[in-house]
């Protein structure tokens, strides 16, 4: 007995190593990974006698499993269920294969029809079949699944250890086989695309020398100096023959920028060059060009969406092209076009030597420019010295004045006539005249500067012995031997009498201080002043028979008065004195209505119409809405008074991207030019007191505003406060 078992076991790990060599065999000649994976499946089921065998594999990510191949025995019924299989998708832990997958270890089913269909989603499939056992094992290389092997039995097969465990070690060994397969496959991919990307590399690296040449060769005759305009003809004919295309253009854009020339090109029609034009707008592929800044490819004009195509391409039946902007972006000189009459794909090569040929083009463009312009410079810095409000003065190395422009003569007294060839110390005060003949012979000398490169402010004479402040800037000029030094020279005697009006100012900021201060003091005796005045005017009263008319109106006059100065004197401290602020959230629009809507009934009877006009969607301001609505009731006071007979007060909110903006505008008589309406204490009416504005523009600032204004002497005057978003 014992010999027989012997006998059987050795002729099963004969048959075991038979099915390992026949798989190897089977997968190394197999074509590719999927034809391998389903020589395995047949090898498996002839060995084992099962009648279909599927190969599932994950899907790039790990998320699902697919099924990549399958075997059969040519039964119809097995067919359609490997055809369902076809459909269907498994995620870790659904289904035997999901399961089998997520963890790695065979599993087997001796029964599948009597399984509930949670666990196998494709069991009553598998009925339809017949199927009635199922073996399920993974592939493994290492830690990864290459795939999950699933084998079908048309009969019901208890479990059998042994043939799991033959399958299962069958598996593991097929695993190598299969990653080597899969390995080589993916290196003869490689190596295939490798080979391909070699020879396009080769391909394009020979097109690209091509262009670099003719890029060079075109370099090469603008260096030569050829005239503009034979360059640009032969331009156009070497980017055509090194693209390969038909049609080459130059157009240029016109001085109004609503159409451009064919200035020059290759392809076109006879007596096109030089006359046709095209749109600038997206009514052309030039015109787009420009518009979009940047290169433009179409692969299809016939189907282009982007613009129409003009007349001059699609007469000469174009179908592909690429165009690129000639000169700065900013300021075009035009644009440089390919165009084929065969569907094409440009590539970026061949968009980057485009825009080489248009660099080229369009540096050739500025010299050629910049040759115009220096013809024309010598009259235009001529006239700009002569024109200039700075005096402008050059003198040779002797110190001798070479060149002196009008505004030199206006500023010093002197005709160039008279002061050309004398020395330029004659300009200066003491020490200066005295000292400049060393100056510039120790700077001859040393180059060490005193003056030059910086601005200095001295003191000049002008003819008549006057000395005044001067600012100067002094520079050499090394390629004039006759004009060796040229200065720039600013008379700021406005500036300095500027500079003593600004301390005048704070001289009288700090006497309003030391004023308000007074003021402070002024207030009690002016309250003790009209409470005796009341005091009088009642007992003058009771005394009305004794009483002189004369004695009645000028205790009346003492009484206006005293109120006059009282009033003055609280705008006054109200101006000098620091306020609080309670800033809140509002609109422009409340903030208007509040301020307006008791006046509005007065203004109304005086004849003057009130029109607000504000966005719906203004945003909101954060501001002391008591004082704001001052400011906006002072401002339509004083519209209203200068509107004597009637008129319209217009009132409109805006909003920029960080400030909201409230206009007032009236029909009124205007301010007078040359005032400071905003000074305290000056004022244009009879009765006013020269600080509501004052107020006004203090309040604003306070809000981190701005008030301006704007008028017209007879049409009316607009107010404009800008007050932050905050």
């Amino acid at each position: 007995m014992a010999e027989i078992a012997q006998t059987a076991t050795q002729r099963r790990v004969g048959e075991e190593f038979e099915l390992l060599l026949t798989l190897f065999r089977g997968v190394i000649e197999a074509k590719d990974f999927p034809s391998a994976c389903s020589a395995t499946l047949q090898i498996v089921c002839d060995f084992a006698g099962w009648d279909l065998g599927l190969a599932w594999i994950p899907l790039p990510g790990e998320k699902e499993l697919t099924l990549l191949t399958g075997w059969h025995r040519g039964n119809p019924e097995l067919a359609e269920f490997v055809r369902v299989c076809q459909g269907r998708s498994f995620s870790p832990d659904v289904g035997m294969p999901g399961r089998v997958w997520s963890r790695r270890k065979p599993e087997w089913t001796s029964n599948l029809a009597a399984e509930p269909s949670d666990l196998f989603p494709l069991a009553p499939f598998a009925a339809q079949a017949g199927i009635k056992a199922v073996l399920n094992v993974p592939v493994l290389d290492g830690e990864n699944v290459l795939a999950v092997l699933l084998f079908y039995l048309l009969e019901f097969k208890e479990k059998d250890p042994r043939l799991i465990q033959v399958v299962s070690e069958v598996a593991a060994q097929l695993g190598f086989a299969l990653h080597h397969k899969h390995t080589e496959e993916q290196l003869e991919n490689n190596e295939a695309k490798l080979r391909q990307a070699h020879e396009e590399l080769e391909s394009r690296l020979r097109e690209r020398v091509r262009q670099q040449a003719a890029v060079a060769q075109l370099g090469e005759r603008a260096l030569r100096g050829v005239e503009l305009f034979t360059l640009m003809d032969e331009a156009t004919m070497i980017v055509a023959q090194t693209l390969g295309v038909e049609f080459c253009k130059i157009l240029e854009l016109l001085p109004d920028g609503t159409a451009l020339l064919l200035r020059a090109g290759v392809g076109w029609k006879e007596g096109l060059v030089g006359q046709a034009t095209v749109g600038a707008g997206t009514n052309s592929q030039a015109g787009y060009t420009l518009l979009s800044n940047e290169p433009v490819i179409i692969k299809d004009l016939r189907t282009e969406k982007r613009f129409s195509g003009p007349p001059l391409l699609r007469e000469h039946g174009v179908v592909s092209g690429v165009s690129v902007i000639i000169g700065r972006r900013d300021r075009p000189f035009g644009v440089l076009g390919a165009h084929t009459a065969k569907p094409r794909t440009f590539r970026d090569d061949d968009v980057h030597f485009l825009e080489a040929v248009a660099n080229m083009l369009s540096q050739a463009i500025e010299n050629h420019n910049s040759v115009e312009e220096i013809r024309r410079s010598a009259s235009w810095l001529e006239r700009l010295i002569d024109t200039t409000q700075d005096a402008v003065v050059s003198i040779d190395r002797r110190g001798c004045v070479m060149l002196f422009n009008a505004a030199a003569e206006r500023v010093f007294g002197y005709s160039a006539r008279e002061i050309t060839g004398r020395k330029v110390n004659d300009l200066m005060a003491e020490p200066y005249a005295s000292e400049h003949d060393q100056y510039i012979e120790r700077y001859e000398k040393t180059g060490e500067a005193h003056a030059i490169g910086r601005i200095r402010t001295v003191t000049a004479k002008r003819k008549n012995g006057e000395l005044f402040p001067i600012e100067l800037s002094v520079t050499e000029i090394e390629a004039d031997d006759d004009v060796h030094y040229a200065a720039f020279i600013r008379d700021i005697s406005e500036t300095a009498r500027l500079h003593a009006q600004l301390v005048e100012n704070e001289r009288l900021v700090a006497i309003g201080t030391t004023a308000a201060k007074i003021g402070h003091e002024l207030a009690n005796p002016l309250n003790g002043m009209s409470l005796t005045i009341q005091l009088l005017e009642q007992r003058l009263r009771k005394q009305s028979k004794l009483l002189d008319t004369q004695i009645t109106l000028t205790v009346n006059r003492l009484h206006t008065e005293v109120s006059r100065l009282s009033t003055l004197l609280e705008q006054f401290r109200s101006l000098s004195r620091r306020e609080k602020f309670d800033f809140q959230r509002t609109t422009l629009t409340a903030l208007v209505g509040e301020a307006i809507e008791i006046e509005m009934p007065r203004y109304a009877e005086l004849g003057i119409q009130v029109e607000c006009s504000f966005p719906s969607n203004l945003p909101t301001i954060t501001v002391d809405i008591d004082k704001m609505k001052q400011v906006i009731f002072n401002l339509i006071k004083n519209a209203v008074e200068a509107m004597a007979g009637g008129g319209r007060i217009s009132i409109k909110g805006s909003a920029s991207e960080n400030s909201i903006v409230l206009e007032i505008s009236d029909t009124g008589t205007g301010i007078p030019a040359g005032i400071d309406i905003f000074e305290p204490f000056f004022t244009t009416k009879p009765q006013g007191t020269g600080i509501g504005l004052s107020v006004v523009q203090q309040i604003v600032s306070a809000h981190g505003g701005s008030i301006s204004y704007s008028s017209e002497h007879g049409k009316g005057t607009t107010f404009v406060i800008t007050l932050p978003q905050k």
